[in-house]
C-alpha cells in the first residue's frame, strides 16, 4: 500500500513539472515562456491615443519575463473637445427625435481633432424663415419680408392660406409648425425649387393642388393626423415624376397618383386609407382589390374603366363612403358586394354600368343614403334589395328601369319619409315590400 502511495506521488510530481515546462518552456529547458500571458502596461512614459502609440513596460504573468516591446498600440481615445466641422450645406429640415421639427441650411459634425472619427451632428445655421412671414389671425398668407430658401411656419400659426406661397421659386425647404391644421388650395403650387417638406402633426387636411408643379419636390413627411388630401396635390412633382413607369405611387398611407398607364390586376396594399378622386379613371385595369383599411373612395375614382370586371373588398372592410360617379360607365362590371360599414353611396356611382347584374349589400348593412341617379341605366340589374336602414334615396336613383326589373324596399309605402318624391322617376320597375307588389 505504501509503495502504491509513493508511486502515485511520483506520477503527480511528474505531471506538475510537465505542466510548468509546457507553459513556461521555450523548448530548451531554461524556463522562459513560449507563449506569454502579458499583464497590464506599467511604468507608462507616453499615453497612446487614436492615432499615436504609447510607451511602457509589461511582464508575463506566468514566468515574470519583461516584454522587450515597449510600444503600446493605438486605441479609441479620441479628442472631440468642441471641434464642430461643417459637413453639409444644403437646405434641409429634420425631426429632432423629440417630436420637434427643425430646419437649417447646413450640418456640423463633432469631429476628433486627431482622426476622422465623429460623435454626432447639429444644425450649423438654424432656420430664420419665421422672421417676417405674413401672418394674420393665425393664418400664414405669404412670405412677407422673410428671406432665404427655408421657410419655417411657426407654432403660433394655425393655417396656411390658399396660394400663400404659389410661384415662390426661392423656396427650397419648408417646415410646418405643430399647430397648423390646414394647408390651403395651391398653397405651394409651382414652387419649382422646393425639394423637401415636413408637415407638423396637427395638420388634418391638405387642399387641392397644394404642391402641384413643385418639380423638384422629392421628399415630404405626411403625419398620421392628416385625414384628407385634395385633388392633384402632387401632380407634376418630383415624387410622382421620378416614380417607376406604369405604377401606383404611394406616400405612407396615401395613394398620391398614377405614373403612366395602368392595366390588368391592381392590389392596393393594406394600410392605405383612401382612394382619391379620379385616381384610376379611364385606365385599362381589369380588377381591383381594396384593403380593409380604406374608408373612402373618391369622386370618379374608377369611372370609365370599361375593362374593370372585378371589384374585391377585403374581409373586415372599413369602407364608409362611396363617392359620386365612382364606377360610372364600368361596362364590364357584372357584380359587386357593398361592405357592411358603407353609410352612403354618392350620386351616379354606378350610372351606365350596363352589364351589372347583381348588387349585394352585406348582411347588417349600415347604408343610410343612396344618391341621385345611382343605378341609372343599369339595364341588366334584374333585382335589388334596399337595406332596412336606408333613410334617404335621391332623385332618379333608378332612372330607366323597366318592368322586367325588381326593387325590394324596407317600407310598405312607395314614398317613405326622407326619400325624394322622385326617387323612382322614370322607373318602371316592380316595387316590392316583404314580397307584396306595391305598384301593380
Amino acid at each position: 500500500m505504501k509503495n502504491s502511495l509513493k508511486l502515485f506521488g511520483i506520477i503527480a510530481l511528474i505531471a506538475i513539472i510537465g505542466f510548468v515546462v509546457t507553459s513556461c518552456d521555450n523548448g530548451n529547458g531554461n524556463g522562459a515562456c513560449t507563449n506569454h500571458t502579458w499583464g497590464d502596461w506599467q511604468n507608462i512614459t507616453k499615453q497612446p491615443n487614436c492615432i499615436e502609440t504609447g510607451t511602457g513596460t509589461r511582464t508575463c504573468t506566468n514566468c515574470g519575463t519583461t516584454d522587450t516591446n515597449t510600444t503600446i498600440p493605438t486605441n479609441n481615445d479620441h479628442n472631440f473637445a468642441d471641434n464642430w466641422l461643417p459637413t453639409a450645406t444644403s437646405d434641409w429640415c429634420v425631426d429632432d427625435g423629440e417630436g420637434n421639427l427643425v430646419c437649417g441650411n447646413g450640418i456640423e459634425t463633432l469631429t476628433c481633432t486627431r482622426c476622422t472619427a465623429n460623435n454626432g451632428t447639429r444644425i450649423s445655421s438654424p432656420c430664420k424663415g419665421t422672421q417676417g412671414l405674413a401672418i394674420s389671425s393665425g393664418e400664414v398668407t405669404g412670405r412677407g419680408t422673410a428671406t432665404g430658401g427655408i421657410i419655417c411656419i411657426p407654432d403660433t400659426a394655425t393655417s396656411i392660406a390658399s396660394e400663400a406661397f404659389r410661384n415662390d421659386t426661392d423656396l427650397t425647404s419648408v417646415r410646418i409648425g405643430k399647430n397648423v391644421t390646414t394647408i390651403g388650395n395651391n398653397a405651394f403650387r409651382n414652387c419649382s425649387n422646393l425639394t423637401n417638406v415636413i408637415i407638423g402633426n396637427s395638420v388634418t387636411s391638405i387642399g387641392n393642388s397644394a404642391f402641384r408643379d413643385c418639380t423638384d419636390l422629392t421628399s415630404i413627411v405626411i403625419p398620421n393626423s392628416v385625414t384628407s388630401i385634395g385633388n392633384n396635390v402632387f401632380q407634376n412633382t418630383g415624387i410622382l415624376n421620378n416614380a417607376s413607369d406604369n405604377s401606383v405611387v404611394y406616400i405612407d398611407k396615401w395613394i398620391i397618383g398614377v405614373k403612366g398607364t395602368l392595366s390588368g390586376n391592381i392590389v392596393i396594399p393594406d394600410g392605405i386609407i383612401s382612394i382619391g378622386d379620379n385616381l384610376f379613371s379611364s385606365t385599362a385595369i381589369t380588377s381591383i382589390t381594396i384593403p380593409a383599411s380604406v374608408t373612402s373612395i373618391g369622386y370618379q375614382a374608377f369611372s370609365n374603366c370599361t375593362s374593370l370586371a372585378t371589384v374585391t373588398f377585403a374581409e373586415g372592410s372599413q369602407l364608409e363612403t362611396i363617392g359620386g360617379y365612382v364606377f360610372a360607365n364600368c361596362t364590364s362590371l357584372t357584380s359587386i358586394t357593398i361592405p357592411v360599414n358603407v353609410t352612403s353611396i354618392g350620386e351616379a356611382a354606378f350610372v351606365a354600368c350596363t352589364n351589372l347584374t347583381t348588387v349585394t349589400f352585406a348582411e347588417g348593412s349600415q347604408l343610410e343614403t343612396i344618391g341621385g341617379n345611382v343605378f341609372q341605366s343599369c339595364t341588366s340589374l334584374t333585382s335589388i334589395t334596399i337595406p332596412a336602414g336606408v333613410t334617404s334615396i335621391q332623385t332618379n336613383a333608378f332612372w330607366g328601369f323597366t318592368s322586367s326589373q325588381e326593387i325590394h324596399i324596407p317600407y310598405s309605402t312607395l314614398n317613405p319619409s326622407g326619400w325624394s318624391s322622385l326617387w323612382r322617376n322614370d322607373c318602371n320597375a316592380k316595387i316590392f315590400h316583404n314580397g307584396v307588389l306595391l305598384n301593380p
